[in-house]
């Protein structure tokens, strides 16, 4: 299987769900896919591939933190992560990968909390199944 194939059946498995393996692909200003489900308690690892030519990171938010622009964030980085349930990053063109455990059933929101990517498009869901 090529490499491009390879990618694309990833992305796919990916963004079906319900396992422990998801993958994000970031650009500017995207991910591929906006929506990932998983099962709650379950330990997921994400693979962070940014094939963009600027950092990005994938931003999990706790329950009832959800943001309609980046003016809701706090400024101050260390009171953000308070807003976090898993938080990951890759630079450009690099990839990274993220573990944690899906917490409880429900839709969390998904960001990238670089300035001003949240406001250029860079979100999504994250379903977590009970």
């Amino acid at each position: 299987m090529n490499a491009t194939l390879a990618a694309i059946a990833t992305l796919v498995l990916g963004s079906c769900g319900g396992g422990g393996a998801i993958q994000a692909v970031m650009t500017e200003f995207a991910f591929a896919p906006t929506s990932w489900t998983v099962t709650s308690g379950e330990e997921v690892t994400i693979e962070l591939v940014n094939n963009g030519t600027v950092e990005h990171n994938w931003v999990l938010m706790k329950a009832g933190s959800e943001i309609s622009s980046e003016g809701d964030l706090p400024q101050d980085a260390a009171a953000r992560t308070g807003w976090y349930e898993a938080h990951g990053s890759a630079a450009a063109g690099e990839t990274n990968s993220l573990t944690f455990t899906a917490p409880a059933p429900g839709e969390y929101q998904v960001i990238c909390d670089i300035q001003a990517h949240f406001g250029a498009g860079m979100r999504g869901t994250l379903t977590v199944d009970g």
